[in-house]
């Protein structure tokens, strides 16, 4: 082998050997990007997540602060002297107040989180849960009392076949609302969080 092919031969090993070099930083910037764009990704759905969060909560929480108010309203308007006509505003303060401990807990278990891309997925897929319960629960814990309460006072007015109607209506109403919300808004959600949850957890090992 002559001095002009030994020459030739240094400069395709060097030409070969920086290629490899540049392909393999061109490799580690395309996963530095793909891991920035995931965890924007991340992110914007954690994001959304907490939007959906906050806003179950300041509707429990103003919903029932409203009525109390409007009914609690009426009832000193018509100088009521039924005790009825007071017990159902003080109850829904209380659910009120309920769900304000609701969401004071919760933000303390948001805390517990790490800050790196598993850990929002967890906390998003936490709160998408907590979503879930929380919304099963209200039909038991806040639809069910307050739709006999109601339709206990029709009874005692002499009102049967109305309170009948009331308690069908209004639990019905409210267990087809509450299963739709699961099924449309917080399950989809839930599902593409756990898919993504997978997909990292599959990388990373």
């Amino acid at each position: 082998m002559t001095v002009e092919n030994d020459t030739n031969f240094d400069e395709m090993m060097e030409f070969a050997e920086m290629k490899i070099i540049w392909d393999s930083q061109r490799e580690e910037k395309l996963y530095a990007i793909n891991e920035s764009a995931l965890y924007a990704q991340i992110k914007r759905k954690g994001k959304s997540v907490g939007h959906l969060l906050r806003r179950f909560e300041m509707m429990i929480i103003g919903a029932n602060v409203l009525v109390a108010v409007v009914l609690l309203g009426m009832a000193l308007l018509n100088r009521s002297d039924a005790y009825y006509d007071y017990l159902l505003p003080i109850i829904y303060l209380a659910y009120a107040l309920l769900a304000l401990v609701w969401r004071r807990g919760r933000r303390q278990e948001d805390i517990r989180f790490t800050p790196t891309m598993l850990g929002e997925l967890d906390k998003a897929i936490w709160q998408v849960n907590y979503l879930i319960r929380r919304s099963r629960e209200l039909i038991f814990i806040y639809m069910v009392p307050v739709t006999l309460l109601v339709c206990g006072k029709l009874f005692y007015d002499g009102q049967i076949f109305f309170g009948l109607a009331m308690v069908l209506v209004m639990g019905g109403a409210g267990l087809l609302a509450d299963r739709w919300e699961i099924k449309k808004c917080y399950l989809p959600q839930k599902q593409s969080l756990e898919s993504l949850r997978a997909t990292l957890v599959a990388a990373e090992g």
